[in-house]
C-alpha cells in the first residue's frame, strides 16, 4: 500500500511516460518484431524507439528508488514534526480562548467567536489584571503577569514556533506556509507588540477587532490541519 502510494506521488508526466513506455515494448516484442516493414526505415526506427522504452523505463527505476522514496520518506518524517508544531499553535490559542473565557465566567463552548462575543467578553477584562500566567513565585508571593504580558507571552511562542516550521521551507505546501505568515503577521501580534510594555489601564473591548481577525487564522490553520496533518499527529 505504501508502495502504491509512492507511485501516486510521482508527477503525473513521469507516469503517463513509464505506461507509454511500458505498453510500446510489450507490443512491439509481441507484434510488431513479426511484421514486415512499412517503411524502408521501419524496422531502424522501431530499434531505435525500443531502446529509448527500455532506456526511459531504466531511468523511472533509478529515479523512484533513488531519488523519489527517499524525498517521500524525508517528506513523512518533517510532516511528523511539522503536524506537532501546527498543532502546538493551534492549541496556543485555544489556551488564550479558553482563558478568557473563565476570567468572564461565559458558558460558551465555541472556541472561534464572532467580534460581537469577543468584545462583550474583552470589555469585562481590565489589561491590567490577573491573567493566569506566573511569571515568578518567591516564598509566599506569586508574581501574575497582567492580561497585555499574558498575550505578548503566546505571541513569543507562536511566533517562534513558525520560525522552526519555516526552516523546513522546501517541505512545505503553500497554503501552509500563506496561513502561517498571515498568522505571523497579524494585527493583534504587532498591536500587543506595541502596547505591552505601557501601563494601560482600561478594558479590552478595543483589542477584540484584532484578536477576532487572529481567531480567523487559526480557524482557518486547524481546517487545513485537520485535512492535511491530521493523519502525521502523534496520539
Amino acid at each position: 500500500m505504501k508502495m502504491f502510494r509512492y507511485i501516486l506521488s510521482v508527477p503525473l508526466l513521469l507516469n503517463i511516460t513509464l505506461v507509454v513506455a511500458i505498453l510500446s515494448v510489450i507490443i512491439i516484442d509481441m507484434y510488431l518484431k513479426n511484421m514486415p516493414e512499412i517503411v524502408p526505415w521501419g524496422n531502424e526506427f522501431s530499434e531505435i524507439y525500443y531502446r529509448l522504452c527500455l532506456s526511459l523505463f531504466a531511468s523511472y527505476i533509478f529515479y523512484f528508488i533513488v531519488v523519489h522514496i527517499k524525498l517521500e520518506r524525508d517528506k513523512e518524517n518533517v510532516n511528523v514534526f511539522i503536524s506537532s508544531k501546527v498543532f502546538q499553535i493551534i492549541g496556543e490559542y485555544k489556551a488564550q480562548i479558553n482563558a478568557i473565557k473563565k476570567e468572564v465566567n461565559s458558558e460558551i463552548l465555541d472556541e472561534y467567536l464572532n467580534e460581537i462575543a469577543l468584545e462583550n467578553m474583552f470589555q469585562q477584562i481590565n489589561t491590567q489584571s490577573k491573567a493566569p500566567l506566573v511569571l515568578s513565585n518567591v516564598g509566599n508571593t506569586v508574581n501574575y503577569a497582567n492580561w497585555m504580558k499574558y498575550f505578548s507571552y503566546h505571541n513569543v511562542r507562536i511566533q517562534t514556533t513558525i520560525q522552526k516550521i519555516f526552516v523546513h521551507m522546501p517541505f512545505l505546501d503553500s497554503k501552509l506556509v500563506s496561513i502561517l505568515a498571515h498568522i505571523d503577521d497579524c494585527n493583534h501580534f504587532t498591536v500587543v507588540d506595541l502596547l505591552s510594555n505601557m501601563h494601560l489601564n482600561q478594558n479590552m473591548k478595543s483589542f477584540a477587532s484584532t484578536f477576532h481577525g487572529y481567531s480567523i487564522l487559526c480557524e482557518e490553520l486547524e481546517e487545513y490541519a485537520n485535512i492535511k496533518l491530521v493523519k502525521y499527529k502523534k496520539t
